[in-house]
């Protein structure tokens, strides 16, 4: 019988990512995410190519009802081995010129989705005393940014959520990790949540590729490693917003950003 992992997100980016690496394991997968098309693309590629079952699951976890059918998905698995909590976006702008609404249905993606979902799946491995959760945070939950105040404020969340829920699950051997990318190349900054930012206001060394992330969760699953920040130039970018006087400038630079976007909305 083949592992099973449930990925939501994973019509694009890291989410798919993930589901390309662990189908190439073995693994059978259960794939959430809102756009259809998508998920039914990657179910007959992963399916010919990794000889392996993929179940597709169409919910958006911003609505109670999403995350509540990805519950029930998740109750009535017979065996689940990994949780990968992946879905999430991004918004540009300043605080108060953001609709509510965004920022509720990003609280509702990136926290109650979950804490929901890690729940149900906890029970499960619990009784297989086995298995693996992954949360998908970023460098900016080390790192609040102006202009950005909700999405690194969710993310710090998951990283102490994954720190605390590790220490209570280890004992039933189950092991779960935070996963701090940085900058990655996918579609997060290409919604319209994002207007007027550039890919080219971040130098190209500070990009990461959803390969290189997903290699180095994956890895890190080995060592039972909690936070893991994947490329070393996040790393270095995060201490160096620990040391005043390099921050400062940073602040300036960060600063000098937001204000040619707010420009341009």
């Amino acid at each position: 019988m083949n592992k099973t992992a449930l990925i939501t997100g994973a019509s694009s980016g890291i989410g798919k990512e993930y589901a390309i690496q662990l189908a190439a394991q073995g693994y059978d997968l259960v794939i959430t995410a809102r756009r259809e098309d998508r998920l039914r693309e990657l179910q007959q590629s992963l399916e010919s190519q990794c000889g392996i079952e993929v179940r597709i699951v169409i919910a958006d976890l911003s609505q109670s009802e999403g995350i509540q059918k990805i519950k029930e998905v998740i109750e009535v698995i017979p065996r689940l081995d990994m949780l990968v909590n992946n879905a999430g976006f991004g918004s540009g702008g300043r605080f108060a010129s953001i609709e509510n609404s965004v920022h509720v249905n990003m609280i509702a993606v990136h926290l109650t989705a979950a804490v929901v979902l890690a729940k149900a799946a906890a029970l499960i491995m619990k009784r297989q005393q086995n298995g693996t959760i992954i949360n998908v945070a970023s460098v900016a939950g080390f790192i609040p940014l102006p202009g950005g105040t909700v999405y690194p404020a969710t993310k710090a969340f998951l990283i102490s959520f994954s720190q605390s829920l590790g220490h209570e699950l280890k004992k039933h051997n189950i092991y779960v990790q935070a996963l701090c990318p940085g900058m990655t190349s996918t579609e997060f900054h290409d919604t319209e949540e994002f207007g007027g930012f550039k890919k080219s206001w971040v130098p190209t060394i500070l990009w990461s590729t959803c390969v290189s992330v997903v290699n180095a969760s994956l890895k890190a699953c080995n060592k039972k490693k909690v936070i893991v920040i994947p490329n070393w130039w996040n790393r270095v970018l995060i201490l160096a917003f620990r040391v005043p006087l390099i921050s400062f400038f940073l602040w300036k630079k960060v600063e000098a950003v937001k204000g040619s976007q707010d420009g341009k909305e």
